[in-house]
């Protein structure tokens, strides 16, 4: 789905990866929130399409993405493209940069991570710390597309990032809410990157839950949580 502001003054390049727990979902089901960000930006970008679980489990999302990757930077240079996932796209933008360099494929110039889904185990303490106070999930709706995704295939390290290499990683921006299930996926992501001297920004929503960033048109936290996004990217290049 391609999306192009009226107002383009940016070279930059948005690449979209949806959430839905790796089950459902569309692009058509995100626009909201894409929009506002290119908007913001000044650039055009994509919203992409991938093959979901159960009838396509793991590597299926993940190989789509990477192939449109490959297709955008024949055309559009690495050091351009935006990589903006949420939830399960949170952590299909991080598995697709753990195999672009498993590819030695180049990088993009940073990734944005909307509460981000990363522990496909689950087992992080907020998972159930959270479990109460989250508006969005409950754990049957995480443990079960977990297993619908990653069949027999949980330790697979693609889908395991949390303890991945990640060197040569991309800079990140990283949203949470402290009412998500999933705090910890992205206090523990963040973390790790410090550690191996990746550029990085944990951005704390207090009180937030898991995906308010898509309730823009209805919440200001939510436009809040874009204008935060977009201002980290403006002040790469600065």
């Amino acid at each position: 789905l391609e999306m192009t502001p009226k107002d383009i003054h940016s070279d930059y390049y948005v690449i979209y990866i949806h959430g839905g727990g790796y089950v459902t979902g569309d692009p058509v089901s995100e626009t909201s929130y894409p929009t506002e960000f290119m908007k913001l930006l000044g650039a055009k970008g994509i919203s992409i399409r991938y093959r979901l679980a159960p009838e396509n489990p793991f590597p299926a999302a993940l190989d789509d993405v990477v192939a449109v990757y490959k297709e955008v930077i024949k055309t559009i240079d690495s050091k351009k493209l935006l990589l903006i996932g949420c939830s399960a796209g949170g952590g299909l933008t991080v598995t697709t940069c753990l195999k672009l360099k498993e590819l030695d494929l180049p990088e993009p110039r940073a990734i944005v991570l909307l509460s981000p889904w990363l522990d496909i185990h689950t087992s992080l303490p907020s998972y159930k710390g959270n479990a109460s106070i989250d508006a969005l999930l409950d754990y049957d709706s995480i443990s079960e597309p977990a297993y619908l995704y990653a069949k027999n295939d949980f330790d697979n390290p693609l889908l395991n990032p949390l303890a991945s290499d990640l060197n040569g990683f991309p800079v990140t921006f990283a949203q949470v809410g402290t009412h998500e299930m999933l705090f910890d996926d992205s206090v523990y992501f963040t973390k790790r990157l410090t550690e191996h001297g990746i550029k990085n920004k944990l951005d704390i929503c207090q009180g937030g839950f898991h995906s308010w960033q898509l309730f823009n048109n209805h919440i200001k936290e939510s436009q809040d949580s874009i204008v935060n996004a977009v201002e980290f990217i403006k002040k790469l290049n600065n």
